[in-house]
């Protein structure tokens, strides 16, 4: 919708809602995996997807191992697999 405080609104309820599972969540026993196929909400310039990175975020159990694993977008579902397989 190129409109910044709509922008910053969806932002600020995704970091409630983050905070909140965190907050929730044990994590030395589960891993949390945040990312995005897309950016688009930082550069409200275009209402076309940009091809900038997109970051992904880890918090828990494995995350510095499944770090090494990314690369691009690409390594997300092998990594979650794999993780899903040392686990269980």
């Amino acid at each position: 919708a190129q409109d910044m405080t709509r922008a910053v609104e969806v932002l600020e309820n995704l970091e409630a809602l983050l905070d909140s599972v965190l907050a929730h969540l044990d994590l030395a026993v589960n891993l949390v995996v945040l990312t995005s196929d897309h950016g688009n909400c930082e550069d409200l310039s275009t209402k076309r997807h940009t091809l900038n990175p997109v970051p992904t975020l880890l918090w828990g159990k494995g995350s510095a191992e499944f770090a090494t694993t990314i690369r691009d977008l690409s390594d997300i579902a092998p990594a979650i697999l794999r993780h899903l397989c040392m686990v269980y």
